[in-house]
């Protein structure tokens, strides 16, 4: 697991990558507008179609 590092006009701040919510190893999907992010082998299980997930970074 990475932190990462991000700067902003108002200065640098740390911020931990987003977790799957059944496994918790670093999400790389989302539901569009809700804060249940899955890695890709739960989204793999979970939805027939990743086209109805957004990529997250």
């Amino acid at each position: 697991m990475a932190l990462c590092l991000c700067a902003s006009k108002k200065g640098a701040f740390l911020f931990m990558p987003k977790k799957c919510i059944i496994c918790a190893a670093e999400a790389i999907y989302a539901i569009k507008d809700s804060s249940e992010s899955y890695c890709q082998e739960c989204a793999e299980e979970q939805f027939s179609e990743l086209d109805v997930l957004e990529k997250i970074s």
